[in-house]
C-alpha cells in the first residue's frame, strides 16, 4: 500500500478542509458581489426618488409624500450605514471562521 490508514485519513481530512475553504471563499465572494450590486441599486433608487434623476412620464407621485427632497440625504446615509454594517458582519464572520480553522489545526469543525 502506498499509504497507511492514518496517512490516508489525514490526507482525506486535509483535502476535505481545502475544499470547504474553497467553497467558503466562493460564497464570501458571491455575497460581497451581491452586497455591492444591491448597494448600487439602492443608491440609484434613492437618487431617482429624491429628484436627482428626472422622473419619466409614466411614474406617479403617490410615494412622493414619503420621500421629500429633504429626506433624501437621510435615506442615503441609512443605506450607506446598512451596507457598511453588512460588510462588517461578513468580515467578522469570516474572521471567526478563520480563527476557528486555526484553533482546530486545519481540521473540520464538528
Amino acid at each position: 500500500m502506498k499509504y497507511s490508514n492514518e496517512e490516508a485519513v489525514t490526507e482525506i481530512l486535509k483535502r476535505s478542509n481545502e475544499r470547504l475553504q474553497k467553497r467558503y471563499r466562493q460564497v464570501s465572494i458571491a455575497l460581497s458581489a451581491t452586497v455591492c450590486a444591491m448597494f448600487a441599486v439602492l443608491v440609484t433608487a434613492v437618487a431617482a426618488l429624491s429628484g436627482a434623476v428626472p422622473a419619466g412620464a409614466s411614474q406617479s407621485v403617490y410615494g412622493s409624500f414619503m420621500l421629500s427632497r429633504q429626506a433624501g440625504g437621510y435615506v442615503l446615509v441609512a443605506v450607506i450605514a446598512f451596507s457598511c454594517g453588512l460588510a462588517l458582519a461578513i468580515l467578522l464572520l469570516y474572521r471567526k471562521h478563520h480563527n476557528n480553522q486555526k484553533e482546530n489545526g486545519g481540521k473540520e469543525n464538528e
